[in-house]
C-alpha cells in the first residue's frame, strides 16, 4: 500500500474531487433561486439592488423605489460578483471554489483538534456537499462562515474570538437564519466565559449592522427582508412542519448513524451544548422552510437535495463525526493508511455516480437552454411560464427580455397592471415547455407548476391564429417555441 503523508493525501483527495467535477461539469444552473442569485450579482456589479425594467426583473415580486427587488438574501450574490466577469462557465465554478476553501478550513480544524486531517475526505465527498458545490445555492457559503467561525472559536486569544464572531456574522449575511450559528456558540459562553462572548460580539455586531442597513435601504425597514418581517418570520418558524422535522431526524439517526449524537463523544463533551442548540435550531428552521414530502422520496433526494437546508449543520457535525470514526478505526485496530485508501476509492466511485446523475440532469436542462438561445434572437422578448425565465440569461450573462404569461406571478402586484397583449410585437417569442421527468409527479409543488403551465396552454389556444411554430421537440423534454405573428405573417 502506498504511503502518503497527511497533507499529500489531502491534496490527492482534492485533486480527485476536482477532476471528477470538471469531467462532469455542470454547465448550467437548474432552478429559479440560482438564477436570482446570479441576476442579483449582475445588478450589484452594475451598482444596483433592483431592476426598474419589468422585462428584466424575472421573479422579483417586491417593488419599491429601487425597482423590482428579489427576495433572496444578498450574501451569495456578493460572492458571485467576481465570477460574473468571466461568463456563465466561471459562475458555475464558484461552488467548487467555495467547497475547496471549506475543505481547507476543515483540514486545519481537524489538525488543531488532533483528529487525523485525512478525515477531510468525509467532508469533500459528503453527498449533499458534493451536490451543492455543483450549484449556485447559498448554504455552502453559510458553511464557510460556520467552519471559519468554529476554527477561530477553538483558538485561544481575543483576536481569534473576534474573528470567530465576524465569520459567524458573514454566515448570517448569506442567510439571515444562520444567525443561529452565533447564538449556538455564543449563548453557552454567557454562563462560563463572558469575556470570550464579548470579544465574539465585537466581531459579530458590525455584520449585524450591515444587515440592518441593507434591509432598511432595500426593504424599507431594519427588520424587514425579502421573506417578510422578522416578527412574521419568527412566528412562521414556530409553526414548523412536524412530519418534515421527524423525517430529518430519522435521516440523521439512521442514514448517517450516530452523526447527530457525535458531539457527545467529542472532545470531552466540550462543545456538546453548542452543537445541541445548533442542531435543534436547524432542524426546526429547515422543517419550516421546506416540505420534505413535496418532492418524491427517492434515494437521491434523501441523500442530497432534501438535505440542502441542513447543509451548514451537517458540515459542522462532520467534525465530531470524524472523531467518532477515528475512535472506531483505532478501537478496531484497522490500519489507518489502508482505511483512508479504501475510503478514498469508495468516495471517488460514489462521487462519479452522483456527478453523472447531476450531469445528466443539468444536460437535459441545458438542451432547453440551447434551444431557447438558438431560436430566440438576442434582444427579442420571450414569454414563458413557471420558472422559464431562468433560460433568459445568455452565456455572456446578458439578461434577455422576459415576461411570464401571467405577469403577476413574476412581478407581484405590479404585474397586474401589465397587459400582456399590448407588449407583444414582431420580436416576441413564446415558450411552451414541459419537463418529461416531472409530468407524472403528483406533489404539491408539481400541482403549482401544472397550474402555471396551464395558463400558457390557454394563452396558446386563445391566440393560435397569431402564433407561428418555429421549433418543436418531444425529447428529452416537450418544447415548442412560437413566434408572435405581426401583421398576420410569421417573419
Amino acid at each position: 500500500m502506498f504511503s502518503f503523508s497527511e497533507h499529500k493525501f489531502f491534496l490527492l483527495a482534492v485533486s480527485a474531487f476536482s477532476i471528477i467535477f470538471v469531467a462532469f461539469f455542470p454547465a448550467i444552473y437548474t432552478s429559479i433561486d440560482e438564477h436570482a442569485f446570479l441576476k442579483n450579482a449582475i445588478l450589484l456589479r452594475e451598482g444596483k439592488v433592483g431592476e426598474k425594467n419589468p422585462e428584466l426583473a424575472c421573479r422579483a415580486t417586491i417593488h419599491n423605489e429601487h425597482g423590482f427587488v428579489a427576495s433572496q438574501f444578498i450574501g451569495r450574490s456578493i460572492a458571485l460578483v467576481p465570477f460574473t466577469y468571466f461568463g456563465l462557465g466561471a459562475v458555475m465554478l464558484s461552488g467548487l471554489f467555495i467547497h475547496l476553501v471549506n475543505a481547507a478550513i476543515f483540514y486545519f480544524i481537524l489538525r488543531r483538534l488532533k483528529i487525523d486531517p485525512r478525515f477531510t475526505v468525509l467532508y469533500l465527498f459528503f453527498p449533499v456537499l458534493l451536490w451543492e458545490s455543483r450549484t449556485l445555492y447559498s448554504e455552502l457559503l453559510v458553511l464557510t462562515g460556520f467552519l471559519a467561525g468554529f476554527y477561530f472559536y477553538i483558538r485561544e486569544g481575543k483576536f481569534s474570538w473576534t474573528a470567530s464572531g465576524f465569520c459567524f456574522g458573514l454566515s448570517a449575511l448569506v442567510r439571515y437564519d444562520a444567525v443561529v450559528g452565533f447564538v449556538a456558540f455564543g449563548l453557552p459562553l454567557a454562563f462560563k466565559n463572558r469575556q470570550k462572548l464579548f470579544q465574539m460580539a465585537i466581531g459579530f455586531v458590525p455584520l449585524l449592522f450591515v444587515i440592518v442597513f441593507f434591509n432598511s435601504f432595500v426593504y424599507s425597514g431594519p427588520f424587514n427582508s425579502g421573506y417578510g418581517t422578522s416578527v412574521s418570520l419568527l412566528s412562521s418558524i414556530l409553526s414548523f412542519g412536524v412530519p418534515t422535522f421527524m423525517a430529518y431526524l430519522m435521516i440523521l439517526a439512521f442514514v448517517f448513524p450516530g452523526m447527530l449524537v457525535s458531539p457527545v463523544f467529542f472532545n470531552g463533551k466540550k462543545f456538546a451544548v453548542q452543537f445541541a442548540i445548533l442542531s435543534i435550531a436547524y432542524l426546526i428552521i429547515s422543517s419550516r422552510f421546506t416540505d420534505f414530502f413535496s418532492f418524491p422520496v427517492t434515494v437521491e433526494n434523501i441523500f442530497i437535495s432534501r438535505l440542502r437546508y441542513l447543509l451548514p449543520l451537517l458540515g459542522l457535525l462532520l467534525i465530531p463525526y470524524s472523531f467518532v470514526f477515528q475512535s472506531l478505526v483505532d478501537k478496531l485496530k484497522v490500519n489507518r493508511q489502508t482505511f483512508f485508501w479504501v475510503v478514498l476509492v469508495l468516495a471517488c466511485s460514489g462521487a462519479v455516480y452522483a456527478s453523472v446523475l447531476h450531469y445528466n440532469f443539468t444536460e437535459s436542462r441545458r438542451w432547453v437552454y440551447d434551444a431557447v438561445q438558438t431560436y430566440v434572437p438576442k434582444g427579442a422578448l420571450l414569454i414563458g411560464s413557471s420558472d422559464d425565465c431562468m433560460y433568459s440569461m445568455a452565456p455572456d450573462l446578458t439578461r434577455a427580455r422576459y415576461l411570464n404569461v401571467s405577469p403577476y406571478l413574476d412581478l407581484g402586484s405590479v404585474g397586474n397592471n401589465i397587459n400582456l397583449l399590448e407588449t407583444l410585437g414582431k420580436d416576441t417569442y413564446i415558450l411552451d415547455l414541459s419537463y418529461s421527468n416531472l409530468e407524472s409527479r403528483d406533489t404539491a409543488r408539481q400541482q403549482v407548476i401544472n397550474q402555471e403551465r396551464a395558463m400558457m396552454e390557454n394563452f396558446i389556444l386563445e391566440n393560435s391564429g397569431r402564433l407561428g411554430l418555429i421549433f418543436s421537440a418531444d425529447k428529452p423534454h416537450r418544447i415548442k417555441i412560437y413566434k408572435w405573428k405581426w401583421g398576420g405573417v410569421v417573419e
